[in-house]
């Protein structure tokens, strides 16, 4: 049996990257050198369309460097580091970690970070005090002291003094001098790139803390020695600074994301010649020979609305699974495969689909449909509106499910039995 799994990690090899994506990351390393320093880069895009991809697309680019010129870059894994409560002393610390010429760090460099890192923690408690009641002011001082143990370990002598004297009055004007000092005394001339993932998949308190945090250093002046990309995904993150301000009537966060983010690129959705590639090298990997389940798959994946690389890679080893689990012995022809392929991918597209087939009668599709076909139609099922909501879904269901409903709810029915006989 041959079957590779594809894995859910970013892409790595240059070489595998498809030609507009890479296309992408190149205009985007020859762009960030020449930003203002105060205004940062954002990439968003939409879950498993790609940003970390493109990120590290774009670090290997500057850090290969035009005419020999590298550019110096820093990696931040947000959410890798979400249980420290506090994002923004975190970020500073791998910052540090990420210097040229550790061996050779002076004494005043040191304390530069020590300071640095004082006046982060206490700008980050300021900015989210929701991290105080979370723990309570007097389990505070333990839950810092724990931090600095973990992440600082006995590097700085200087730290613990942060325990026995108060906060500057002024901690974010000291932050913003201290670390473009650090930075400066550690780079020199080099300016290196700051890069930020993952950071809507943290908790929100936490993301808009840091976000917060990313402002007030940013906003302080043009004379950073340094240049940040941040990758996430808008809708989130602005559904999470618009939580912040409830008692605002129709706050909208996109509004405090385009003060931070002056400039940024949405990831472009894949063309066709990018997604029959990118699926045909998906297929390779995975070891799907079978020139009748290549065709089916690249038939559903190569689809606008399921051209997503993660949502592909999902989907290609669902059914993989289940067609070399199934050993060609329930007799499945192409009509029954292809539905097989589209039910997996529609269902990794919108996940409520899978319960609403399993548990409504058909006169439920018929009122959705009816929602969809009929511009002054209302519907007072609350299952229709859930799934209505869902982006993109209404121009799927309609040549999908509604030009020739029970014959396509059958279809898709013996598909998620298929998919329940081997628990996927």
């Amino acid at each position: 049996m041959q079957l590779n799994l594809l894995d859910d990690l970013p892409e790595e090899d240059p070489e595998a990257l498809r030609p507009g994506l890479a296309a992408f990351a190149q205009r985007l390393a020859e762009l960030i050198p020449n930003l203002s320093r105060s205004s940062s880069l954002l990439i968003t895009g939409e879950w498993g369309a790609g940003k970390t991809t493109l990120l590290k697309a774009v670090a290997r680019m500057l850090e290969t460097g035009d005419k020999g010129k590298a550019a110096n870059t820093v990696w931040f894994d947000a959410w890798r580091y979400e249980g420290e409560n506090a994002l923004l002393p975190i970020l500073l610390r791998r910052v540090w970690d990420a210097r040229p010429n550790k061996d050779k760090t002076a004494d005043k460099t040191k304390a530069l970070f020590d300071t640095v890192w004082r006046c982060a923690l206490a700008v980050s408690m300021r900015a989210a005090p929701s991290l105080l009641g979370a723990f309570g002011v007097p389990v505070l001082p333990s839950l810092i002291k724990d931090t600095v143990a973990r992440n600082v370990g006995g590097d700085l002598k200087e730290l613990p003094r942060f325990f026995d004297a108060a906060p500057p009055k002024d901690p974010t004007d000291k932050l913003v001098k201290a670390f473009s000092a650090l930075v400066k005394d550690c780079w020199g001339e080099a300016e290196p790139v700051i890069f930020i993932d993952d950071l809507d998949r943290c908790s929100p308190d936490g993301a808009v803390a840091l976000m917060d945090g990313l402002r007030m250093i940013l906003a302080q002046n043009d004379r950073l020695p340094c240049r940040f990309v941040v990758a996430l995904d808008r809708g989130v993150m602005a559904k999470a600074v618009g939580n912040k301000f409830t008692g605002v009537d129709n706050y909208d966060g996109n509004r405090y994301l385009e003060k931070v983010f002056p400039l940024g690129f949405h990831i472009p959705r894949l063309d066709p010649t990018d997604a029959a590639r990118l699926t045909s090298l998906m297929l390779d990997r995975s070891g799907t020979a079978d020139s009748a389940h290549r065709d089916v798959l690249s038939r559903t994946l190569t689809q606008p609305v399921f051209a997503n690389p993660r949502i592909m890679k999902r989907c290609i080893n669902r059914y993989r699974l289940v067609t070399v689990f199934e050993d060609g012995k329930t007799g499945a022809d192409e009509v029954s495969n292809r539905a097989l392929a589209q039910w997996i991918a529609a269902t990794e597209r919108w996940h409520p689909l899978r319960r609403m087939l399993a548990v409504q009668p058909k006169s439920f599709w018929e009122e959705t449909r009816r929602v969809v076909e009929i511009s002054d139609f209302e519907s007072n099922n609350r299952d229709v509106a859930e799934l209505l909501s869902q982006q993109d879904i209404r121009g799927w269901l309609t040549p999908q499910l509604f030009s020739d409903l029970d014959r396509r709810l059958d279809e898709l029915s013996r598909a998620e039995e298929r998919l329940r006989r081997w628990g996927l």
